[in-house]
């Protein structure tokens, strides 16, 4: 039986994993970025869909507030598995990732990644008791995680983005509390450590 890249996946996905874009719209993208032309169509919402980026095991799509990333992630045993990021910007941007197997059956996602909550995020040394600490985190009463892929290397990047929704006063009394890096996660064989 012959590997299927990431653009079989892609094209033939269930139409309830991505309604606003029907099978044959998914294969005018991939023919169009095959073809090193403008990868853009009209989707379900009248909008614009663009294929942004296609190797043989990661896509990335783009449409006005919203994209999708869609990975092949290899297991131990020379199988793969299907990771999708979809992230929706409005104007936070907040992401949200399922995996399924090749023939599209839902995977209990805590069984490939742990995110980082929001706790990670604090620097190390801060006093989380501190009543200024405590004035200043009350604010974050929202958990607005984004997540991206690397396909070069299977990296994953967590950003906490909570803050980015804060006003400009609240974000300058967390700010020197929170770390500048996201969380990044490595793919192993069996899941994003």
């Amino acid at each position: 039986m012959q590997a299927q890249d990431i653009s079989f996946y892609f094209t033939t996905m269930p139409n309830n994993l991505l309604p606003t874009l029907e099978i044959n719209r998914r294969k005018d993208l991939v023919d169009l970025y095959k073809d090193s032309r403008n990868a853009t169509v009209k989707n379900a919402l009248n909008g614009a869909s663009t294929l942004k980026q296609m190797t043989d095991r990661y896509i990335y799509l783009q449409t006005d507030t919203s994209s999708m990333e869609m990975v092949l992630l290899p297991l131990v045993n020379d199988s793969k598995i299907i990771c999708i990021i979809r992230t929706v910007c409005a104007p936070v941007c907040d992401s949200r990732i399922s995996f399924y197997t090749t023939e599209w059956k839902k995977l209990d996602t805590n069984d490939f990644l742990s995110p980082a909550d929001p706790s990670w995020f604090i620097k190390d040394g801060t006093d989380i008791s501190g009543e200024e600490f405590q004035t200043a985190q009350s604010a974050l009463d929202m958990e607005l995680m984004e997540f991206h892929l690397q396909p070069e290397d299977l990296t994953l990047v967590q950003i906490y983005n909570t803050p980015a929704y804060l006003s400009p006063d609240d974000y300058r009394k967390i700010k020197s509390y929170l770390k500048e890096e996201p969380r990044i996660f490595q793919w192993y064989k069996t899941r994003f450590k």
